[in-house]
């Protein structure tokens, strides 16, 4: 896990704006601009908050809220020559979703092991009513801002699964086999199920120590 120090404000403008030029699909492309703009938004706002860790928190929750935008306009906005271009342009989109959450959820789940063994002795030392040193502060700032971040990627993975739904219902309701389609959501529904056990896991590991 790279350390938040060695991120800056600047560093992640730059990787907003690579989200921004890596988009070449014309399909995915509004979910990498709304997640690569709201990266951007995010760290000059949380940079001006809260220093480096205020623009890295603030990169990853724009990033992620301005890729759940981007899903959602795509589906509103796109124009469809047929319903069948429709089911194939969506399943795509669900299928990209899906691989990503469940890499999303692989991570939040290791983190949520790293901070189970890091976070136990601040407990402990919580419960003896001693403060906390300047690395073990960090440690829980840490901790806190992963939590945040994995709650942020639920919600919209949430969101992501009930636009494929949304998106399976009318789709067989134009004579369309949505079977693909709902395999990818039971996908991401998955994956979405294991980053809630992560967060669980989170605050129970922060306990009696969350500030």
């Amino acid at each position: 896990m790279m350390s938040i120090g060695r991120w800056t404000p600047v560093t992640m403008v730059m990787v907003g704006a690579l989200a921004l030029a890596g988009c070449a699909d014309q399909k995915s492309s509004l979910t990498a601009q709304g997640a690569g703009v709201g990266a951007v938004g995010g760290a000059l706002l949380g940079g001006l908050i809260g220093g480096q860790r205020g623009a890295l928190l603030g990169a990853a929750l724009g990033g992620v809220a301005g890729a759940g935008t981007g899903y959602y306009l795509g589906s509103q906005q796109e124009q469809f020559a047929s319903a069948e271009e429709e089911q194939r342009v969506r399943t795509d989109r669900a299928r990209t979703i899906a691989s990503t959450q469940r890499g999303e959820a692989n991570n939040a789940r290791t983190a949520a092991a790293s901070f189970e063994r890091s976070l136990a002795p601040l407990r402990q030392q919580v419960s003896a009513g001693r403060q906390l040193n300047t690395t073990q502060q960090a440690t829980l700032s840490q901790a806190q801002a992963d939590r945040q971040d994995i709650k942020t990627k639920l919600d919209a993975g949430r969101q992501a699964s009930d636009e494929i739904n949304t998106s399976v219902a009318n789709l067989r309701a134009k004579g369309q086999n949505t079977a693909a389609l709902e395999a990818q959501g039971r996908d991401l529904a998955a994956s979405n199920t294991r980053m809630q056990d992560a967060l669980t896991r989170f605050d129970n590991a922060l306990g009696n120590i969350r500030s």
